[in-house]
């Protein structure tokens, strides 16, 4: 029994444990433990486009069925989007600066997802774009608006 919003003491289904054979992880890239409330919790995930617990929609599978049919290796791809960022970054002093404050602020590149790795590598470019069309040899660079990594991460989803 748990209480609900209003402070009601409602019955809640827990459920029972799933009877699995030994190894059954190996065989798959994605595993979900989905709830009652239809909000699924990958157990496994691969491809770490399932961090948080949220409803399954058709959209989830759409983006399974995407990430399944490229044949993209997701450690080759991690891979290449750091060694892209880091090189980026050599651009200029701007894109390293917002490199490394975003690296401050969340760890290590290789602890980052390949959503949020393509995230920053799409930033960083747009950086590198503004920068080109604002230096002129009479002109200063323009100001740049600081976006933080979380901000850029919700303007792309």
């Amino acid at each position: 029994m748990e209480k609900n919003a209003n402070g009601k003491t409602i019955p809640v289904k827990v459920g029972l444990k799933p009877e699995i054979r030994d190894g059954w992880e190996y065989e798959f890239a994605i595993n979900f433990n989905i709830n009652q409330d239809h909000s699924a919790e990958a157990t496994k995930d691969n491809t770490n486009m399932f961090i948080d617990v949220a409803p399954i929609t058709e959209a989830t599978g759409q983006q399974i069925y995407e990430c399944s049919s490229t044949g993209i290796d997701p450690e080759e791809e991690r891979e290449s989007l750091i060694m892209d960022i880091e090189g980026l970054a050599q651009e200029s002093d701007l894109q390293q600066q917002t490199l490394n404050r975003w690296i401050k602020q969340h760890g290590n590149l290789n602890n980052w997802t390949r959503q949020q790795l393509r995230a920053v590598k799409e930033r960083l470019i747009k950086l590198g774009q503004q920068q080109r069309k604002t230096v002129t040899p009479k002109t200063r660079p323009a100001e740049h608006k600081s976006t933080s990594l979380d901000d850029l991460l919700a303007g792309a989803k």
